[in-house]
């Protein structure tokens, strides 16, 4: 399951990659785009603060860069969410702006590690805590650095947590 897929391109580098994926995004337009130029994919226009999916629907349920951009209810209830489609033994992915981001601290903060950026993005950036914090409903908790150099505006470098979160085979919550 790729959340928020937008137009598809996550989604078509892992069916292109042997797998099969479903993709759902609140965008109509995007999901058309993804239905157009990405051929046995199935997409559907959908919230991913509760899917249609059925319990213990999916082995992998993948967020990219997407869940730090809600506030904090909205972001439990996406992981609650993804916990529910996952099946056991599955992982959630998630990749997150961390507060070692360049960016961090820039624009009005809004919560605590939350800012609106001057271009009026509000991003949550993840301090190890809050991972093993927001997630913790998850029985095993896994984080990687993600480091990206950019040299747009000024040259700064990108730093993000890939967390990955799984989901125990024994059917116990």
């Amino acid at each position: 399951m790729d959340l928020a897929c937008g137009y598809g391109r996550d989604s078509n580098y892992f069916a292109a990659n042997g797998l099969k994926v479903e993709g759902i995004d609140i965008s109509e337009e995007a999901i058309a785009m993804a239905q157009k130029n990405y051929k046995g994919i199935n997409f559907i226009t959908g919230s991913i603060l509760q899917t249609p999916y059925k319990k213990d629907f999916f082995n992998v349920v993948y967020g990219n860069f997407i869940i730090h951009l809600f506030p904090l209810n909205d972001r439990l209830d996406i992981i609650k969410e993804s916990h529910r489609i996952t099946k056991p033994g599955g992982v959630a992915v998630f990749s997150v702006a961390s507060v070692e981001d360049a960016d961090y601290g820039q624009g009005l903060e809004t919560e605590k590690n939350c800012f609106v950026n001057s271009r009026g993005v509000v991003k949550y950036y993840y301090s190890l805590d809050s991972v093993f914090q927001e997630f913790k409903i998850f029985n095993r908790i896994e984080i990687e650095n993600i480091e990206e150099y950019h040299t747009h505006d000024t040259p700064h470098t990108h730093k993000s947590y890939l967390i990955f979160v799984y989901k125990d085979d024994d059917g116990e919550y």
